[in-house]
């Protein structure tokens, strides 16, 4: 197609649009009826699939995107996303932010592009539309990971409480009725959601209970990453850890005292937040805490436990000497920290029941 054709049919199209509507629109209902229109969806995806086809290889991204009309409206949340943060994001997640930033790019860029449109922003528009593209799908599949393990925690709550009911209760075809009418509703709920994954997922465990002790673990995970990918991060989610740490530390010798003032020296947490507020610690400070938890994780295991211990170490070195994001390294760090020190308390429990039973 001729460009000077190609170029005028982009902005004809882009202007039947009326995308103005949208921008200046502030109420939640009147966004939301505009977005329910089929005719402004059709003519989005006709002003996208023009562009694409036309002009991708001018971007710097030349990937070919499907533009179908699902696409479109993915695209089209922009608006609610940008305006109505609180109601699109009902979970938290380590990818909230990237999508509210690259929602607000689009959006300021259609706002450019209403008032004075050129070739140089709708070229800019398809770098942006791969942004977004990435960033909604790993934003939506976490967030609909997080509905299904909240169902999932339900639906094993309810198999417990069945369980639980007296069977001579006068009350027990009621109320196992009841929660047979909640399993229903919580099927239903992940039904609607219209992800086969998530489907199959839930089926899976929902009746595997101990399933939700995973489910507890991979939500703080979840949160952990969130706190940490906020923006600014939440530094101060280092020394809640500590915390936890040093509290799983001591329950490893609740007897020694001594060693629980060895602990709190070496994990002086109100010291650490004076540091984090002033912003005044580097990686060395952040690598001999990391070290010296690993030290009194191995002081207080068993020995035959040390050479995996030394081999997750090593790991981490690893990971720190490539500049792995403290978002992903941190959490996941602690986590397994935990299960360490638990396992220890677990053994250590055991071990007085058995002396305590001869």
């Amino acid at each position: 197609m001729n460009k000077y054709y190609s170029r005028v049919i982009l902005f004809k199209l882009f202007n039947k649009i009326t995308i103005l509507n949208l921008i200046n629109e502030n109420k939640y209902s009147l966004i939301m009826k505009q977005l329910y229109n089929k005719k402004l969806i059709e003519k989005f995806n006709t002003f996208l699939i023009h562009l694409l086809e036309n002009y991708s290889k001018y971007s710097y991204k030349n990937k070919k995107i499907n533009i179908d009309y699902k696409f479109t409206k993915k695209v089209l949340t922009i608006f609610l996303i940008v305006k109505f943060p609180s109601i699109v994001f009902t979970n938290e997640t380590e990818y909230n932010e990237d999508l509210i930033q690259i929602s607000k790019s689009i959006f300021n860029l259609l706002k450019k592009m209403a008032h004075d449109n050129t070739i140089l922003y709708n070229i800019k528009l398809i770098d942006y539309l791969h942004k977004f593209q990435f960033s909604y799908n790993l934003w939506s599949m976490l967030d609909k990971r997080i509905n299904t393990y909240v169902f999932l925690k339900l639906y094993h709550s309810n198999i417990i409480n069945k369980l639980e009911v007296p069977k001579e209760s006068k009350l027990y075809d009621t109320l196992i009725k009841s929660i047979d009418n909640d399993q229903n509703e919580i099927v239903k709920s992940i039904e609607f959601m219209k992800d086969p994954n998530e489907l199959n997922f839930f089926n899976h465990y929902k009746d595997t209970i101990n399933y939700s002790k995973t489910i507890d673990e991979k939500l703080y995970l979840i949160e952990l990453k969130y706190k940490l990918s906020k923006s600014p991060p939440d530094k101060l989610i280092f020394v809640e850890l500590v915390s936890k740490t040093k509290h799983l530390l001591k329950s490893c010798v609740p007897n020694r005292k001594d060693h629980h003032i060895i602990i709190d020296t070496l994990f002086d947490t109100e010291l650490m937040t004076t540091y984090i507020n002033n912003n005044i610690i580097d990686d060395t400070y952040f690598y001999n805490i990391i070290h010296t938890i690993i030290d009194k994780v191995k002081e207080y295991q068993a020995s035959a436990e040390d050479i995996e211990l030394e081999e997750f170490r090593n790991k981490c070195n690893s990971r720190l000497e490539n500049n792995e994001f403290y978002k992903n390294f941190i959490p996941i760090f602690f986590i397994d920290i935990y299960k360490r020190l638990e396992k220890i308390i677990e053994d250590r429990e055991a071990f007085i029941k058995l002396i305590n039973k001869n």
